[in-house]
């Protein structure tokens, strides 16, 4: 129960899990995500258009701890 905001920000009070997606761990694999650190995050804001729109769903792979190359990151 995470959102992430393309726009002006927004701060998480608490992070928690609040269901599974399901998704198709081959695709994860393709992506080069591990399942324990697949995160899905609600995007909010229209600062990403048209990569990001409000309301998009995002995969978020949590393992990153600083930019590695060019993309888009969650902070």
């Amino acid at each position: 129960d995470v959102y992430v905001s393309a726009g002006p920000g927004y701060e998480n009070e608490a992070e928690r899990d609040v269901e599974a997606i399901p998704f198709p761990r081959s695709l994860l694999r393709q992506l080069g995500v591990r399942e324990k650190h697949a995160r899905f995050m609600v995007a909010r804001g229209d600062s990403m258009i048209p990569t990001i729109k409000d309301g998009d769903l995002v995969l978020v792979d949590s393992s990153f701890s600083r930019a590695k190359d060019e993309g888009v990151y969650v902070v």
